[in-house]
């Protein structure tokens, strides 16, 4: 579909419009239409999406400067609680540990069991993996990049480098380049399944060390991956 050509024909001239997409990276070339309704039209648009192609470069170099970011977590712990109607002081382990499992994903509390609701995170996990990432990076190497975000989750909050990623390779008999691995890391972060956590006190030279830490910014993946290792 045209996305320029369908949403001219629907303007009626001479009032604001308020254009909402949703999944917007979806729609190929989308950023030069944006651009050309920002410029030619009186309107304000929201964009939605689920990946980094939002905060690509190529958006950026469309739009810098002219639109404002938000990045939609999951919900909290603290949200949880406000859910299920239960003070945050008067939470039991049990749903801590239910958050640690399967985290904050709105669309899961609408599910009546845990079969259910492993299903659905298995099926989002697999479409984050295989469409956000490996079909629009061309990845041929799918089980490494599963297994480095498999590494990444399990060491979550630590502190590691691509050296000690590639002594995880090689404990399980796996060669992998270490320009592979930084490559996958940037694919992995821009996907939003995980986050690099920088400390404030680098300086200078420090910034070049490749000494990270990694936030999973997602804990229903946690969970998952856990099951997945206690299935095998």
């Amino acid at each position: 579909m045209d996305l320029h050509r369908y949403v001219k024909e629907k303007v009626i001239e001479g009032k604001k419009k308020y254009l909402f997409f949703d999944e917007i990276q979806n729609v190929e070339n989308f950023e030069k239409a944006i651009n050309s309704f920002r410029a030619t039209l009186n309107c304000s648009i929201f964009l939605t999406g689920s990946n980094g192609k939002l905060l690509s470069g190529e958006l950026a170099t469309h739009l810098s400067g002219r639109y404002v970011s938000f990045r939609i977590m999951p919900f909290s712990f603290k949200e949880l609680c406000k859910i299920k109607d239960i003070d945050i002081d008067d939470a039991t382990d049990k749903e801590f540990m239910e958050y640690l499992n399967y985290g904050g994903m709105p669309q899961r509390f609408l599910m009546q069991s845990e079969s259910e609701i492993k299903v659905y995170l298995r099926d989002l996990y697999n479409s984050i993996v295989l469409r956000d990432i490996v079909q629009r990076s061309k990845i041929k190497e799918v089980d490494i990049l599963n297994r480095i975000i498999e590494y990444m989750v399990m060491s979550t909050s630590q502190t590691f480098s691509a050296k000690s990623i590639l002594k995880y390779f090689e404990s399980v008999n796996r060669k992998v380049s270490t320009e592979t691995i930084y490559t996958y890391l940037e694919y992995i972060t821009s996907s939003l399944i995980l986050n690099k956590a920088v400390r404030y006190d680098i300086r200078g030279k420090k910034f070049l060390q490749d000494q990270i830490n990694i936030i999973c910014l997602i804990w229903d993946y946690q969970g998952l991956i856990i099951l997945d290792l206690k299935l095998r």
